[in-house]
């Protein structure tokens, strides 16, 4: 009888050990679903007129004061579709200056932003408008190649990436 009731105690001392971890792993697994990370929104191409085009390019969840500047490394901005890479127009927004811009022959490019007065959190950086004779061109950035500077001089990390067809104001 006494056995019964040890290995009884020790089966269900396995289990909630069981229990314990697969809560334990479960919960680690959800943390990534919570965690909230900085974000680089690239817009839709709107249509501007007869072969006009437009995207936006936002940010959210900024830490450390805000975005402060972007460096989009050579071949890290890709014009997909018929872009006339001559016509393309790029703007800083909500405070933002190009300080370097290079688009190249191939439909590739890249730029550093800067803003000299503050940083943002969310809010759109750059407008970016250019002529395409082809449907639905995009603008697509390669996270591998872009850095993120903050207000307290410090690189923000943990990018992520957002295609999507809405904008941060």
């Amino acid at each position: 009888m006494r056995q019964s009731v040890d290995r009884v105690k020790r089966i269900l001392g396995i289990l909630v050990l069981c229990a314990s971890l697969g809560l334990l792993v479960g919960c680690s697994a959800c943390w990534e679903l919570f965690q909230v990370h900085p974000t680089l929104i690239i817009g839709a191409s709107v249509p501007s007129g007869a072969e006009t085009w437009v995207v936006l390019i936002s940010v959210s969840n900024m830490p450390d004061g805000g975005l402060a500047g972007i460096a989009i490394g050579p071949g890290g901005l890709t014009f997909s579709g018929d872009v006339n890479l001559s016509s393309v127009e790029i703007e800083g927004v909500n405070g933002f200056v190009i300080t370097s811009l290079d688009l190249g022959p191939a439909p590739s490019g890249c730029l550093t932003v800067l803003n000299p007065y503050t940083g943002i959190e969310a809010g759109t950086i750059l407008r970016l408008t250019f002529t395409a004779t082809g449907q639905n061109p995009t603008v697509t950035v390669d996270d591998l190649l872009v850095t993120l500077l903050s207000d307290l001089h410090t690189f923000i990390t943990g990018l992520k990436i957002a295609s999507t067809s809405y904008y941060a104001k």
